[in-house]
């Protein structure tokens, strides 16, 4: 079997879900002796090693501004035709709308090739950090002035605070986040109908696509993940250390996980919290943590090489996620395959995989004070950390990697002629 993975925007060196589903699926299925090719747009500098069975084919491609990490490939057709004539797959896969996938679907329905694709990312809520606020800078602004601690400028720091709220709107912005992803996801259905099927990683995402009114075939595969890569954890700390791990982009919502810290520090001074991870919204969570006064409390770590993940897990014991856009979340199930409880927010794909008072605990979208008391609680009841860390690792026997790649493998071979 010949199989053709189309993907825009990221792929290797850069380290992100998708990136390590992609390449996860890729090695499974050259050590199976299939033939795999990889279009995916050109880093500069960056040379890919040569692999058994792996053929990647780069395109050049240009930093998108707002997310300079996000590789925008140029559509060259020539070059994207050549491919598929040389390859000749019995396959395509692409896993994110752009330019190449586009020309993907323009050559699979040319040559009557089946063609599948993956819903990795909540585009409706990705979206969200491109409106004129989060451009304009306001939610930093707002936090700016949420932390001043001056009683000179009480009135007018109340007055600008409503000002800024009254931005914010959080009623407005529900409406327009519901109006937002009934709009766009007619939009990007469009692209994902021309797709012979569409692999949702997760029940709760395959529910929402059809909700949506998407009309190609939906299944649920999860992205899995490499169990045996992540020992089961035994010891806990005595005073519970928290973690985050990821892209640290403004739509992961860090900055409420730190302010559910600037709460908890005022029971347990002592509490540790650990951010692992890069991107676009570190300097803003860098100034956070200095304005409240966390630097004690806070660490900043920065990228992290993968081989090197398993071991920061361990040496937690909790780990928290504000993310609202979470399709599966493979940090999520990583840290639960290490033995980790998880404090998540109770959107999307989370509730899948986080089962609230069995393998942590669930809280509504923003609200910073709950996440703050369930840490709260994880600190006075350590046993609750041992009890919901063990059913968590139980949880993600279901997601290992050699049995969600079985079955991807098995639905590539039902499509073929």
């Amino acid at each position: 079997m010949r199989i053709l993975h189309v993907v825009d925007g990221t792929y290797l060196p850069k380290m992100d879900g998708i990136v390590v589903s992609l390449v996860n699926t890729t090695l499974y299925l050259a050590n199976k002796g299939h033939k795999v090719a990889i279009a995916a747009p050109e880093y500069p500098g960056y040379k890919d090693k040569k692999q058994k069975n792996i053929t990647v084919k780069r395109f050049s491609s240009f930093s998108f501004p707002p997310y300079p990490e996000i590789r925008i490939s140029h559509p060259n057709i020539y070059t994207f035709k050549q491919l598929i004539l040389d390859f000749e797959p019995n396959i395509i896969h692409t896993h994110t709308p752009g330019t190449l996938c586009l020309l993907a679907l323009l050559f699979a329905k040319q040559y009557n090739i089946p063609i599948i694709t993956t819903y990795h990312t909540s585009f409706p809520d990705v979206m969200i950090y491109t409106s004129p606020a989060k451009l304009l800078k306001l939610d930093f602004l707002f936090n700016k002035i949420k932390i001043v601690q001056s009683t000179k400028f009480e009135n007018i720091q109340k007055k600008l605070q409503k000002t800024l709220e009254k931005i914010r709107m959080p009623k407005l912005e529900k409406k327009s986040r519901e109006l937002s992803r009934k709009r766009i996801l007619s939009i990007t259905n469009v692209f994902y109908n021309k797709h012979d099927l569409v692999i949702a990683p997760s029940e709760r995402i395959k529910k929402d696509l059809v909700k949506h009114k998407l009309k190609s075939k939906v299944i649920v595969i999860s992205n899995g993940i490499e169990i045996k890569k992540f020992k089961k954890k035994n010891k806990y700390n005595k005073f519970p250390k928290f973690l985050q791990i990821g892209r640290v982009g403004f739509e992961k919502k860090i900055d409420i996980v730190i302010d559910a810290m600037s709460i908890l520090i005022k029971k347990y001074p002592k509490a540790k919290l650990t951010i692992v991870g890069d991107g676009p919204a570190m300097e803003t969570l860098k100034k956070q943590v200095s304005k409240l006064n966390l630097e004690k409390n806070v660490e900043f770590t920065g990228f992290v090489p993968r081989n090197k993940i398993a071991k920061i897990y361990r040496n937690h014991d909790v780990f928290i996620t504000a993310s609202e856009m979470e399709t599966q979340g493979l940090v999520l199930l990583e840290a639960m395959a290490s033995g980790l409880p998880v404090i998540g927010v109770n959107v999307l794909a989370i509730p899948d995989v986080v089962h609230n008072k069995k393998t942590g605990f669930l809280v509504k979208r923003g609200d910073y004070k709950a996440i703050a008391r369930k840490m709260c609680k994880f600190i006075e009841e350590p046993n609750l950390i041992k009890e919901y860390g063990r059913n968590a690792r139980i949880e993600t026997a279901k997601h290992n990697i050699e049995i969600t790649l079985r079955s991807l493998e098995k639905t590539y071979l039902s499509y073929l002629k």
